[in-house]
């Protein structure tokens, strides 16, 4: 009895005495979709014009609808709130496809607020949103 209490006592000390650490760092973190292998969104501001970029890659045979909303708002008031600049609606059959969208802008901050529904077979829909700032 004394053996097993001695040898109880060595493995709980031993235990807190080695550290085992675990990291993801070097793992990207990527979602899961049901009927969309990837859905990016990009917005830049270059020469006073905003562009922004949606680039959405299906699976042949599953995806049936893809609709991408984008809206592009300017930031006023102290900073407050943001006003509408624009807004674009664009969809596609295609299970793959490049949206993309210009405005020109004046100075200022802008945000991008991006929602992307996949639509298909592989499940329910699959509903992306981004937001996106940029400076001008």
């Amino acid at each position: 009895m004394k053996r097993i209490s001695f040898i109880l006592a060595l493995c709980i000390i031993f235990s807190f005495g080695f550290n085992v650490i675990a990291s993801a760092e070097e793992y990207k973190v990527t979602p899961r979709y049901n009927n969309a292998s990837i859905v990016e969104c990009t917005f830049d501001i270059l020469n006073d014009v905003a562009y922004v970029n949606v680039r959405v890659s299906g699976y042949s045979g599953i995806t049936s609808k893809i609709t991408v909303k984008a809206t592009l708002e300017k930031r006023a008031l102290f900073g407050l709130w943001w006003t509408d600049v624009d807004e674009w609606t664009q969809s596609t059959n295609n299970a793959n496809k490049t949206f993309e969208f210009t405005k020109s802008v004046g100075g200022g901050t802008y945000r991008c607020t991006f929602e992307v529904t996949v639509e298909g077979s592989g499940g329910s829909a699959d509903v992306y949103t981004k937001e996106l700032t940029a400076k001008n």
